[in-house]
């Protein structure tokens, strides 16, 4: 990618830190793997080639274009399919509010979609995300998360104690997804002792990421006898899961943004050795097609067979956990993803 340093790129990242996973695990981690010189936007320069991120303001593109800059959109959630949703509804007035935009966009999907043609490149994170933008651009690359760049521990012992731990792993925010396994963490709980594992933040803003701070803990405290909550830490956070015996994804099949994420968190678990247990979203299915396990769940009653089966079987928590983790390091390494930024480069030079 020596040509890339020949250019001056702007990065609009999704925090001014470069902190957040957004930016740890996508552009800015490529640019420091492939020492690719860059800068954060600065809307007072000039720039070859500009990678903007959600958070970023789509009303920039016209300024850019007319400087003959190429640009970028990192678009790893599915805001384009969020049109009706509460959080849809508001993503517009919220962007407005949170100075994420100067201008106000009252519909913002529905701005986005007719934007999304006139950047140069497009990025998403998933085949399925892939095959929707396709109706809006011709240059769109699926691109996952570089997951678990760092130290983490891979579970080696799947031996079950007396009390059976269920993890799950998460912002704060998206805590709320469990609540659709209530049902299902009591049924089971009659059979065995269950104890329910988060590893997350102990507190999150309900709104704007900034408005209505929410205890974690008390929005999910009542949908399994046990639960504990982990604070996530990145030195500390695999060692807690592996220390459980499964994992568990659950998704509201009412959230559309939820249901249009890509599979990085499944992959993250995989790569640590677990057995996962998830919502049957695309993505999901997909990648547990390809791996062949079958632990995506469209019901309560999948849930409870699903989780019941792993619980009974050592041979099978041991047997999907290698699937998984052979074909997370097949599919997701690191120079398959450093590959596709490549090819995304590639493509506008």
């Amino acid at each position: 990618m020596k040509s890339l340093n020949n250019l001056k790129i702007g990065y609009l990242p999704c925090s001014y830190l470069v902190d957040r996973p957004d930016d740890r695990r996508r552009f800015y981690y490529f640019a420091k793997e492939d020492q690719i010189k860059f800068e954060l936007f600065d809307s007072k320069s000039k720039y070859d080639l500009v990678v903007l991120t959600q958070n970023s303001d789509i009303g920039l593109l016209p300024s850019l274009k007319e400087n003959n800059t190429k640009v970028v959109y990192d678009c790893i959630d599915s805001y384009i399919s969020d049109e009706l949703s509460f959080k849809g509804r508001l993503r517009g007035l919220a962007k407005f509010l949170n100075r994420d935009t100067k201008k106000l966009y009252l519909n913002y999907a529905k701005t986005l979609r007719r934007k999304l043609s006139e950047f140069d490149a497009i990025i998403c994170a998933s085949e399925e995300q892939r095959l929707k933008l396709l109706d809006y651009s011709n240059n769109v690359h699926a691109i996952p998360d570089m997951l678990n760049d760092g130290h983490i521990e891979t579970k080696r012992n799947y031996d079950t104690a007396l009390d059976i731990k269920i993890v799950w792993e998460g912002l704060g925010t998206n805590a709320f997804h469990l609540r659709i396994l209530k049902k299902v963490l009591h049924s089971l709980s009659n059979k065995y002792n269950l104890e329910l594992h988060l590893v997350t933040d102990p507190f999150y803003f309900k709104h704007m990421n900034r408005f209505n701070r929410r205890s974690t803990l008390d929005e999910v405290q009542d949908i399994c006898n046990e639960v504990f909550l982990h604070k996530w830490e990145k030195d500390t956070f695999s060692k807690i899961i592996i220390d459980c015996d499964l994992a568990i994804i659950p998704l509201n099949n009412k959230n559309a943004l939820a249901f249009g994420k890509p599979e990085n968190k499944l992959i993250s678990l995989w790569k640590m050795g677990m057995p996962v247990i998830t919502t049957n979203t695309d993505s999901y299915k997909r990648v547990m097609k390809e791996a062949k396990i079958d632990l995506h769940c469209n019901d309560e009653a999948d849930w409870v067979r699903n989780i019941n089966s792993l619980i009974e079987s050592k041979d099978l928590r041991q047997k999907v956990a290698k699937r998984g983790l052979e074909y997370s390091e097949e599919h997701y390494s690191k120079d398959v993803v450093l590959g596709r930024w490549r090819q995304l480069f590639s493509s506008l030079i």
